[in-house]
């Protein structure tokens, strides 16, 4: 399933593919990137390509795991299950 991130909130979420070609469409969610600096960003689907033309870099399946371990514990009911354990 894809790692998109949320554009409102700047969490990663893992959705179906169905879901994740419909966020990418209505442009609520991005691709997440690092920049040529190794800086962390997203862009949306159509830039993608000319950014990794340009030095950017998809994360590989380590980072977009760690992405998304990190997006879920930000939320607030997953830190007091977190907190609970």
């Amino acid at each position: 399933m894809p790692l998109l991130i949320n554009k409102d909130s700047g969490l990663a979420e893992n959705l179906s593919q169905e879901l994740a070609d419909k966020a990418l469409a209505e442009k609520t969610h991005e691709i997440p990137l690092f920049d040529p600096e190794g800086n962390f960003g997203s862009a949306p689907l159509e830039d993608v390509r000319t950014l990794l033309a340009t030095g950017h870099r998809q994360l590989n399946p380590a980072e977009l795991k760690e992405m998304y371990e990190k997006g879920i514990y930000r939320q607030t009911g997953e830190r007091i299950k977190a907190g609970a354990e």
